[in-house]
Parts: structure tokens; sequence; C-alpha cells
């Protein structure tokens, strides 16, 4: 059990984690916790280089109140994982769950958050990988975001910028050559960009 609600074993886990954090003063420690909002302070006590990674999904599922913790922690979260859940605690695809993205996103905009996000998804079932990425892409420009897809093999993401320009209109989505082991590659693309506000890795088998 990895639970640490419990006050001592959490004064101890925080004791303990403090000597790391101390040690390595030049990075920073992004926790993702499921305790309370009461005890949440315990951790960010811990060290200076200690903050918070907010989960969508988690804290829907747990039914922790979304504002209620931005406002209150919003200058400690440096990451955020978009992620959808139900309230019983299932995985699903964006936007089909039961997490009030448009509360999540408008809260943290009106705290000034500025961090990056993750985003956190379920794939349908191993193979599946190509449809996954699909329906985060839909899922990013259906809420206003453009997308852009890379791929060593550039014509495997022409063919789904394609789908998706068509479907949600011209400029919804750039296809991009970038090979991942070749740094030069990838900074010819990053280049080309002017901001990124989501990145997605998918390793796909098919």
């Amino acid at each position: 059990d990895s639970s640490v609600e419990e006050l001592d074993v959490l004064k101890k886990f925080c004791a303990s984690f403090a000597k790391i954090c101390n040690s390595f003063k030049s990075l920073t420690f992004s926790l993702e916790t499921e305790l309370s909002i009461e005890k949440i302070p315990y951790l960010l006590d811990i060290s200076d280089n200690v903050g918070l990674t907010y989960d969508t999904g988690n804290s829907t599922s747990y039914e922790v109140s979304h504002i209620d913790y931005i406002e209150r922690f919003h200058d400690m979260i440096t990451n955020v994982h978009i992620k959808d859940r139900t309230i019983d605690g299932n995985s699903v695809r964006p936007t089909l769950g039961d997490t009030d993205f448009d509360l999540i996103f408008s809260t943290l905009l009106k705290n000034g958050y500025r961090n990056p996000f993750t985003l956190q998804t379920m794939r349908e079932r191993t193979g599946l990988e190509k449809q996954t990425i699909l329906n985060h892409a839909e899922a990013i420009i259906e809420f206003g975001g453009k997308v852009i897809m890379t791929d060593h093999h550039l014509d495997r993401v022409e063919g789904k910028t394609r789908l998706l320009n068509e479907k949600y209109g011209e400029g919804s989505a750039i296809a991009y050559h970038m090979d991942v082991a070749d740094p030069k590659s990838v900074q010819a693309v990053v280049n080309l960009i002017d901001k990124i506000d989501i990145l997605i890795n998918n390793a796909a088998k098919d």
C-alpha cells in the first residue's frame, strides 16, 4: 500500500523525500497526489523545488472541487495532466467522461496558469494507437486548438491531417517530417513553430 493519507505516514514520507529534493536543487519535483486539499500543504513544505501536478481526470473521479484546488494551489501547479474519467473511476476518451474541462481551463486561465499541459489519456487497446491519436487530435481541435502531427514517414501523418482538415476546416492540422532520433530533425520542426501548448508522445505499433 503506497498511500500516505495517514498523517504519521505522510510526515515520514515528507522527511525522507526532503533529502532527495535538497540533494537535487536544480530539479523541480512535480508531485501528483490523491491527498485531500487540507493535507497537500505538507508536500509543498518539503522543499522550495516541489510543485504539484494536477490530474484533471483523477480529481474528477475523486470528486475534488476543481475551483477550490486550482484557486488555492495555482501558483504551485507546475504541470496539468489532461485526462478524462467518470465519477466511478473509468478512464475514457477526452470529453466523454465527467471532467468539466471548460471549468478547469477557465479557472486555470483566471489564475494565470502558464505552465505545461500533458495529454495523459487511455488508448482503446494495444494496436489502435493510430486511431487513439486521431481521437486526441479531434478533441484538441474541438476545444479550439491547432494540431501539428509529425512522423519520420511524412505520408503517415499527411493522410491524417488531410482527414482532419476536411472535417474541421483547412489549417486545423499540419503535417511535418520529424525523426525523433535525430536532434537536427527535431530542431528543424521546433524552428517552424511559434508556441507549443500541448505535447503528445504517441508510440504506434499499427
